[in-house]
């Protein structure tokens, strides 16, 4: 039974989410001044929610024992994806710029590997995941949104249209970590009712 596993993997999802909600509450006013204090703390915000993301996809690949193989490659294809981008994230902490050079290469390459990646990931858990009902569909929605918000968001600047677009990605992920945390007690409630008395 995977139960500790799928709350171990709520958990890091959960956290992400949290970090993406503040990042988006502090890019609400607009972009903070590059270098500034806020900047920073915003920054490290992004960076840590990116990494969490990872993290969180990940995890589901590694630990939950009920998706198929290419389910699971897909999950760790996008958190490459993820951590790719909170790279790109990290050395801007470090630069203490935007402005990064050749190593800004790997916003692109993260951002379109972890969409794709993503897409992927999510039909293939639908398809066989190990999970049922809405838990089955709940990828999706977060991984179309991460498309169609990737096409429409070109631009790393933040502005109130630009959230309008984020903060419903990070509550359809939200959705996502909900079903494999919740998915935990569902397939517990399940093998209780299967267990021979």
């Amino acid at each position: 039974m995977d139960v500790r596993r799928m709350k171990i993997a709520g958990l890091i999802g959960f956290a992400a989410v949290a970090c993406w909600l503040v990042d988006s509450a502090l890019e609400l006013p607009g972009e903070p001044a590059v270098g500034s204090g806020l900047w920073y703390f915003e920054t490290v915000v992004a960076t840590l929610a990116l990494a969490g993301s990872g993290l969180f996809f990940a995890t589901v690949g590694a630990l939950i024992r009920d998706i198929s193989q290419p389910t699971r490659i897909a999950m760790q294809v996008t958190a490459v994806g993820w951590w790719l981008l909170a790279i790109g994230g990290a050395a801007m902490l470090v630069v203490g710029s935007d402005q990064i050079g050749a190593v800004g290469l790997v916003f692109p390459i993260g951002g379109n590997l972890s969409m794709l990646a993503g897409l992927m990931a999510a039909v293939l858990f639908a398809r066989n995941g190990g999970y049922t009902g809405w838990r089955r569909w709940a990828a999706l929605p977060f991984a179309v949104a991460e498309v169609v918000g990737g096409q429409l968001l070109s631009s790393d600047e933040s502005s109130i249209p630009s959230q309008a677009v984020e903060i419903p990605q990070h509550l359809l992920q939200l959705f996502f970590v909900v079903a494999i945390a919740t998915g935990a007690a569902a397939k517990t409630a399940v093998s209780r009712v299967e267990a021979p008395n």
